[in-house]
């Protein structure tokens, strides 16, 4: 992709479209890359909840809910981390309710 100062600005109808598609989040998949270390804080949006991190080394496979806590990844250097999101449909009566 492309670095945000060069990539353009979205149209409404994506912007709509995509933050549509993001509150829905529901599961975050992680795969740390690596080349280094780092730490993963979990905080959950319940304010009474302490914050937890979680030390992630190269190969380290984290899932976690996205939807019950903010979380940030922290790495002295260059960490690469591929995720992906699972996402859900509220309301939805009948069937998986699973993208």
């Amino acid at each position: 992709g492309l670095a945000p100062e060069h990539a353009p600005d979205p149209s409404e109808h994506e912007a709509s479209y995509w933050l549509g598609t993001l509150v829905q989040k529901k599961i975050m998949i992680l795969l740390c890359l690596g080349p280094v270390r780092g730490t993963l804080e979990l905080q959950p949006y319940d304010e009474e909840a302490e914050a937890y991190e979680v030390p992630t080394i190269p190969g380290s496979f984290i899932i976690l809910r996205a939807d019950a806590m903010w979380h940030r990844h922290c790495a002295h250097s260059k960490a690469h981390i591929l995720s992906c999101f699972l996402v859900g449909h509220e309301g939805r009566k009948t069937g998986s309710n699973w993208v």
